[in-house]
C-alpha cells in the first residue's frame, strides 16, 4: 500500500469520526420536540413507523413493532386520543383500518425536521464562502459515487 493510500485511508476515517460527532451532537437538538412530548418508546416508534412509512394497517404496524395486535391496538388508541394519529377505512376494504399521522403528529415531525433545517442553515452560514462551495462541491461527488454504486437515480434533485 502506498502513502497515498494510507493518506485516503486516513482522511476517510476523519471523514467517518467527524461525521458521527457532528450527528450525535445535531440529534439530541433535531429530536428535542419528540423528546419533549412525554411519548413512551413504543408510542415514539409506532409514530416514527408511520411517519417514514406512510399510512399503515394495524396488522401491519404490529408487524413492523413484533407486538401482538392488541399491544399495537392500544398503543394506536392512546395516541389518537392524543391527536397524534388517526384511523379510517380501508376505501379497498371496510374491514381494514389504516392508520396515519394525526395534525398534531405531523406537526411533531415538522417542528423536529424544522430544527434540523435551522440548525444546519446556521452552522454552514458559519462558513466562508470557499469552504461552502468546498463542500458543495463535496456532496456533488458524493452523490455521483452513490448513485454509480447503488445505480439508481439521481441521487439529488437538480
Amino acid at each position: 500500500m502506498g502513502q497515498h493510500d494510507d493518506e485516503r485511508d486516513r482522511l476517510i476515517e476523519q471523514v467517518f469520526e467527524t461525521q458521527h460527532a457532528m450527528m450525535r451532537s445535531s440529534l439530541a437538538a433535531e429530536l428535542e420536540p419528540l423528546l419533549d412530548s412525554t411519548l413512551t418508546m413504543q408510542q415514539f416508534k409506532l409514530l416514527a413507523i408511520v411517519h417514514f412509512q406512510g399510512e399503515q394497517t394495524i396488522s401491519a404496524l404490529a408487524e413492523a413493532m413484533r407486538v401482538s395486535m392488541p399491544t399495537v391496538s392500544g398503543a394506536i388508541e392512546r395516541l389518537v386520543e392524543r391527536g397524534l394519529l388517526s384511523r379510517r377505512e380501508d376505501p379497498d376494504d371496510r374491514r381494514v383500518r389504516l392508520v396515519g399521522l394525526a395534525d398534531d403528529g405531523e406537526r411533531l415531525f415538522a417542528e423536529a425536521a424544522d430544527m434540523r433545517s435551522r440548525l444546519g442553515r446556521d452552522i454552514l452560514g458559519e462558513l466562508d464562502l470557499d469552504a461552502l462551495r468546498a463542500l458543495a462541491d463535496a456532496y456533488a461527488q458524493l452523490a455521483a459515487a452513490l448513485e454509480r454504486r447503488l445505480g439508481s437515480g439521481p441521487a439529488v434533485a437538480d
